[in-house]
């Protein structure tokens, strides 16, 4: 008996390529059915899919893009494509009553979906009923009555070794991704113990408690052979591992170097905690090639990173992982925000003298976002830094990265000051200059000044050329910056 087939089409405009439906693809692909991606605005994405004729429809969402998936799916209605739209990633699941109240969107997928989207394109397919598909939030329109289904969600795959290899042949078919690229994307594992107020981790720890094991680690030498067919399909300048947090598993973490160290001749970069680091790992690091270990200090603040952002993590263990990195001559980034709620001006500053100390090869000072439900953004919503007014406007234009929606006291100055921090822990006698013009209006002259200095940094970071840095930012500007 002729097994059905499905062709599942999964949208996005940013154009970068998403680990998430990579895996979801693989998944597919393995149960027989057909996948495709389609980048862009809405006019190009409804004249491809006219053509591919989709019986499901998918998007991976974060919060920059919902302007931009509104206008889709209306467009999509409007043009009598009657497929279910079915919504997963990082917004889906951290916000999901603004994603399923959005006009057009059939379903979203809370947590993780590899299991989910099989089931649900499954049930497609065969014109079953997919109400209790579990993971999944159903809006069910009867006689002008919306009715939202909630399913729980289902318990976490806890051998990741048996989910299939993401599928990297999707993003292919554009010739923007057949060029050599800086980079090629990887997972280890999944999960993480920490309660960091500004991160989504603790709402997927509380999603799924009780239903998995917290870290998962795939096999190392599992790990090692698909970058190595990677390597040999695609030819690749640099391992990129997304993992939450590379070291926290000491036995695993030196197994997998030795075995990466032996078997390739690549470079690597990881997310690591400075709480968790010892001379062997940093050891194991280094005859991995590990350029650059990427960990974050997120504010020279001591007090603020443990106790408003709930860090757990000293400046002690941050000089002193900084020593260690350069006794082994592993380059390391930073990961640093201003724009924190309660941040003082001269807590900012602190970030950059921590910065200029320590002095890492590259720098990431984001202005910090209070996208919804993360602990961070309720304790400023119930301390008076933020209105529900002001949150609406996160992911619209200047507000996608440029300006804070607090309202606190020194918030311009700080904001202001962020645009010039890559500059002054780089070149410290701009000080008394930066001092007079933090004071001043925010404008687009200093976010353009904080995009370049960003830009230089993450030269050093991804190994990349410049042309495909510049090509990345104007294939992407609309996007993250101006206004969908």
């Amino acid at each position: 008996m002729e097994k059905d087939v499905a062709r599942v089409a999964f949208l996005q405009n940013i154009w970068f390529e998403w680990l998430g439906v990579m895996y979801l693809s693989a998944v597919l692909k393995k149960e027989g059915h057909d996948t495709d991606i389609f980048i862009g605005g809405k006019e190009k994405i409804l004249r491809e899919l006219k053509s591919y004729n989709p019986d499901v429809i998918g998007v991976s969402l974060m919060g920059i893009q919902n302007d931009w998936l509104k206008d889709v799916a209306a467009g999509l209605r409007a043009s009598d494509f009657k497929q279910p739209i079915i919504v997963g990633g990082p917004e889906a699941s951290y916000a999901p009553e603004e994603v399923i109240g959005m006009e057009g969107i059939d379903a979203i997928c809370i947590g993780e979906g590899e299991g989910t989207i099989k089931e649900f394109v499954e049930a497609v397919e065969k014109k079953k009923k997919y109400d209790g598909i579990a993971n999944l939030w159903i809006k069910k329109n009867t006689n002008g009555t919306t009715e939202i289904i909630k399913n729980e969600v289902r318990k976490l795959e806890n051998d990741l070794d048996l989910i299939p290899t993401p599928d990297r042949d999707i993003y292919r078919k554009e010739a923007y991704f057949e060029q050599q690229k800086p980079y090629e994307l990887f997972e280890a594992s999944r999960g993480c113990p920490f309660d960091c107020s500004f991160c989504f981790i603790h709402q997927f720890r509380d999603l799924y408690r009780g239903k998995g094991k917290g870290l998962r680690l795939r096999t190392p030498q599992l790990v090692v052979d698909e970058i190595k067919e990677a390597n040999r399909k695609y030819g690749i300048q640099q391992v990129m591992f997304v993992d939450s947090t590379f070291n926290l598993n000491r036995k695993w973490v030196i197994e997998f170097c030795n075995l990466f160290a032996e078997q390739t001749n690549l470079t690597m970069t990881v997310n690591i905690r400075a709480d968790v680091m010892d001379e062997e790992i940093m050891r194991a690091l280094s005859r991995a090639r590990c350029d650059p270990a990427r960990f974050a200090i997120e504010t020279g603040s001591e007090e603020m990173r443990n106790s408003v952002l709930e860090k757990k993590l000293t400046d002690e263990q941050i000089l002193r992982t900084a020593k260690l990195f350069k006794k082994y001559n592993v380059p390391f980034l930073t990961f640093n925000m201003m724009g924190l709620p309660s941040e003082t001006l001269d807590m900012a500053w602190k970030t950059i003298e921590m910065n200029r100390e320590i002095n890492p090869d590259v720098v990431n000072l984001d202005l910090f976002m209070p996208y919804p439900n993360l602990n961070l953004t309720k304790y400023a919503l119930n301390e008076g830094m933020l209105d529900e007014a002001s949150l609406k406007k996160l992911g619209e234009g200047e507000h996608k990265m440029f300006r804070s929606v607090l309202k606190q006291k020194e918030i311009k100055e700080v904001s202001n000051l962020q645009k010039f921090s890559l500059l002054l822990i780089r070149f410290p006698k701009l000080q008394r200059i930066a001092e007079k013009l933090i004071k001043l209006p925010e404008n687009i002259i200093f976010d353009g000044i904080y995009g370049l200095s960003q830009v230089i940094e993450f030269l050093g970071w991804t190994k990349s050329s410049k042309k495909r840095m510049i090509l990345d930012i104007a294939k992407n500007f609309r996007q993250l910056v101006l206004k969908n």
